[in-house]
């Protein structure tokens, strides 16, 4: 059994990004939880791919996105909070718990 929230935005100011990255780095912090910013050059054409690594995949390259990446663990997938240079984001949080 799961939930899944699907949630979109959009930022009015761009310069809030490292404010926001900063708050939620540090509720991650406070939680135990691991968090992977992103400070991607938005104005550059995205160039990222997929490499193997030891727990999955990682990413490497340019994504053109600039936000944090939350990872709750427990079964939990990431939760994104990634924006485009025009300030869009969209993101999926999804949580799986097991049955009892």
């Amino acid at each position: 059994m799961g939930i899944t929230i699907h949630y979109r935005g959009r930022l009015n100011d761009l310069g809030q990004i490292a404010r926001l990255r900063a708050e939620l780095a540090d509720i991650a912090a406070s939680m135990g939880w691991e968090s992977r910013q992103l400070d991607d050059d938005g104005e550059q054409p995205p160039d990222a791919r997929l490499r193997p690594a030891r727990r999955g995949m990682t990413i490497d390259g340019n994504l053109g996105l600039k936000g944090i990446i939350v990872s709750p663990g427990g079964g939990a997938e990431s939760l994104r909070f990634c924006f485009d240079a025009q300030g869009q984001e969209k993101g999926t949080f999804c949580f799986f718990r097991q049955p009892r």
